[in-house]
């Protein structure tokens, strides 16, 4: 607790003075009450006269109180409120035949898989959705901040074939633009991951590329596996640069979770703290007991003292 006016308690000097002056006037003040200065000594006195004799020590303690409060207590207290910028990530993920090549452990799906749920578990502000492209693709989980649910769905991925086969890139892609197209997050990437050529699909990854680029969305391209090297290196560099985004090659699990380490640290969530001071008045107990000073001290002058003998 501080006061804003301190300067006020000069003011204890109002206080002080009335005792000095009571003390100094006291004579005058019980003349009618005093004995004969034969018996004074000898006579006690009344409780009525020693009632009366101290109700200046309540009128002070008033003055006093009145001084706090005019000085004004004050106490602050401090909050911290936290405001978190999401970022609105969509991930494609190629889940055509070759995905299912084991130069990585135990295949090249069930690795993208597990570092996939491993990031996706480092995003704790962000809404993120998946996209499944084969020879086609679909929306497997819409935007969700729920990240249980969608690591439930990463799971059962590959557990039965629900596309034709092939790759379409461009497909992928625009469903990944789709889903991010209507979001007003500040920052929306794309991480799309492919082991093939686009061969499949009626949407060119050149179109694609081009909504992603009017949408303001920047995508990480990555291309996994060692045998044969069968993506296209020209165009996912072409489709990472030209969004803003990077691109990406990993031809093991080490690699792979690498990867998504760095887009982790790249893409940060941004989270800002404001801090507010809160100022609290602490004049009402000092108030109050001023109050029940003055009201004690007319209780026991018109009051109790009358009904003492």
């Amino acid at each position: 607790m501080t006061f804003k006016y301190p300067v006020a308690f000069l003011l204890f000097i109002i206080p002080l003075y009335y005792v000095y002056f009571y003390k100094k006037n006291e004579n005058i003040v019980f003349a009618p009450f005093k004995i004969s200065s034969l018996t004074e000594g000898l006579t006690p006195k009344t409780m009525k006269i020693m009632v009366q004799e101290h109700l200046y020590v309540l009128r002070a303690l008033a003055l006093t109180f009145l001084v706090f409060v005019i000085a004004r207590p004050v106490s602050f207290e401090e909050t911290q409120n936290a405001h978190t910028e999401g970022i609105d990530i969509a991930i494609a993920l190629d889940i055509s035949n070759s995905m299912m090549a084991n130069d990585m452990i135990p295949n090249r799906l069930e690795a993208a898989k597990q570092t996939t749920r491993d990031f996706i578990t480092q995003r704790k502000n962000d809404r993120i959705a998946l996209v499944l492209f084969s020879g086609e693709s679909f929306t497997l989980c819409p935007l969700t901040a729920d990240h249980s649910i969608l690591t439930q769905y990463i799971e059962n991925i590959g557990n039965k074939r629900i596309m034709k086969d092939g790759t379409a890139i461009g497909m992928g892609l625009a469903t990944a633009v789709n889903r991010l197209s209507n979001s007003e997050a500040k920052s929306k990437i794309i991480i799309l991951l492919t082991d093939g050529m686009n061969n499949a699909g009626n949407i060119d990854p050149e179109t694609a590329l081009e909504l992603a680029v009017r949408n303001n969305i920047s995508v990480y391209t990555i291309g996994i596996g060692r045998m044969g090297r069968d993506f296209d290196d020209k165009l996912l560099h072409e489709i990472a640069k030209a969004s803003g985004g990077k691109y990406f090659y990993a031809a093991t699990n080490q690699e792979l979770e690498g990867i998504y380490s760095l887009i982790n640290r790249l893409e940060k969530t941004k989270l800002e703290t404001q801090n507010q001071q809160f100022q609290n008045e602490e004049f009402r107990p000092f108030l109050l007991a001023a109050i029940f000073c003055l009201f004690a001290a007319f209780i026991l002058r018109y009051g109790i003292i009358k009904s003492l003998s």
